[in-house]
Parts: structure tokens; sequence; C-alpha cells
């Protein structure tokens, strides 16, 4: 998936951990942010502006972000701006 503008595509990361035992531990409720790693960037912002981030990045990001469930599993789709810092 390659976003359009000023976004990035997004996959979560510290998500559940699954024991050897089958026991599976829920992730550390992280109500203000999440962390992510980059997997696509947008073309770039509406002023010709480059985007800071950079795929490959570890990221610090807001909540509020559009889920969605793709072939590969779910993506993130973050504004640039709800980036917090990164990584």
């Amino acid at each position: 998936m390659l976003p359009l503008g000023p976004r990035l595509a997004v996959a979560r990361l510290g998500g559940e951990q699954t024991l050897a035992s089958g026991i599976i531990l829920p992730a550390p409720d992280m109500r203000d942010a999440h962390v992510g790693l980059v997997s696509a960037v947008g073309t770039e912002h509406e002023n010709g502006c480059p985007l800071e981030v950079a795929a490959g990045d570890r990221v610090l990001y807001s909540s509020r972000v559009d889920t969605f469930v793709v072939d590969d599993g779910t993506i993130d789709v973050v504004d640039e701006n709800s980036v917090i810092g990164i990584l």
C-alpha cells in the first residue's frame, strides 16, 4: 500500500505476545500513543516539501489513526503531523 499526500503506512509494533505454553499476554495499554515501523511514505506535502519520515523508521505516533486490514496484516495510516517522534 502506498499512501497519498503527507501520510505514512505504519505497522504497529508491541502487540500481544504468545508464550510457548500458549498463554497470550495482552499488549500494554497505550491510550495516547503507539510505536510502529514505517513501511511506506506518501509523496509530499501540498506545498511541495518532502516528508521528514522515511520508510524503515521506528516512530512514536498519536493513537488517532485510521486502521486497515490488508493481505499482510493490519496497517495504520498516519498523517505525518500525528508523528510525535522518530525513535
